[in-house]
């Protein structure tokens, strides 16, 4: 029985060894970074209201979202534009002597303000939140159609990278560089546009300049990698 055991593991090996392709190959990373100045800009604006009584809190909150919006409609963005939402009204304790003593309410909520950048346009919101007395995180985001492009440029300079890498690596080591084998794309590397999809500045619309300022978006990259095997001769 042992020795059909042994016989049988060895022709498993043997047709195993004679399975694998017998090409001599090298392996290349490609890689690429490709920037743009991105094309629109996001406003998280988040309100806060705290008032003694349930009822007040809730009205003062609404009407101060109210006026946010009206303001927001005057200078030129819409409902598609303006997003609420995340709105609660909770209960508000401080610890006194040991116990917790409730001290009112704190109502909340997020707005959410998107654009087309223009230093107009960015002028005209902060102009809003100023006058709102409003705190906020400004973002600047590449469009979903600068996105794309910059993918298929990312990608298409990756792969050229490999090229440039394989043929220099061939003329290096002296042999013939042959047919693409296989390519691996972002296989175990980092998708680094998805970590790094805009840059953001924190603001405090009652600032003296704050409606004033001149902001403008920094460069924003998007990185590519390719691993592509070829065969050497």
């Amino acid at each position: 029985m042992k020795k059909y055991v042994v016989l049988t593991l060895s022709l498993l090996v043997a047709a195993l060894c004679f399975a694998q392709p017998n090409h001599k190959t090298i392996q290349v990373v490609g890689k690429a970074s490709v920037r743009a100045l991105p094309e629109e800009f996001s406003f998280s604006v988040p309100l806060e209201i705290k008032d003694a009584d349930y009822d007040a809190c809730y009205q003062k909150l609404v009407a101060k979202v109210d006026g946010v919006n009206a303001d927001l409609k005057k200078a030129g963005f819409g409902t598609k534009q303006v997003k609420v939402q995340d709105l609660s009204v909770r209960e508000n304790y401080l610890w006194e002597q040991n116990k917790r003593v409730l001290q009112g309410y704190i109502g909340s909520v997020s707005v959410t303000i998107n654009g087309t950048y223009s230093t107009q346009q960015l002028n005209n919101v902060l102009k809003v939140l100023k006058k709102n007395e409003c705190l906020y995180t400004l973002f600047f985001n590449l469009s979903e159609s600068q996105r794309e492009q910059l993918r298929k440029d990312a990608i298409a300079a990756a792969v050229a990278d490999a090229q440039s890498n394989a043929e220099q690596l061939a003329l290096s080591a002296k042999v013939k560089l042959g047919s693409i084998i296989r390519i691996v794309y972002n296989d175990g590397m980092p998708i680094l546009d998805e970590l790094m999809p805009r840059n953001a500045m924190l603001g405090n619309s009652f600032e003296k300049t704050s409606a004033d300022m001149n902001l403008s978006p920094q460069e924003i990259s998007i990185e590519k990698y390719v691993n592509i095997d070829y065969s050497i001769e």
